[in-house]
């Protein structure tokens, strides 16, 4: 029943590489992980971005309330500088 839902939901064999070969040795799951990982990143989540050339982090703001007084909850803004640009986000 399993497998009947996994072929209609088309997962792929894990144990079976993307050409159809049988992953039979430890150097052949390694080379396997890759190509999941490469599916999982091309399909699902994204590719991680390059590690930056330089990196900086600010406490934006701080509410020390946050929950009745029981967390305080921090917004910090990270700043990246990579080759491609400079990207900023905030993180709580």
């Amino acid at each position: 029943m399993l497998q009947e839902e996994l072929k209609k939901r088309m997962v792929p064999d894990v144990l079976q590489f993307n050409d159809g070969r049988k992953v039979v040795t430890k150097d052949d799951w390694a080379a396997r992980r890759k190509e999941i990982i490469h599916l999982l990143c091309s399909q699902e989540y994204g590719f991680p971005p390059a590690i930056p050339e330089k990196w900086s982090a600010e406490i934006e703001s701080e509410d020390k309330n946050y929950c009745g007084g029981t967390i305080t909850l921090s917004k910090i803004m990270l700043n990246l500088e990579l080759r491609e640009g400079n990207y900023q986000f905030p993180m709580y």
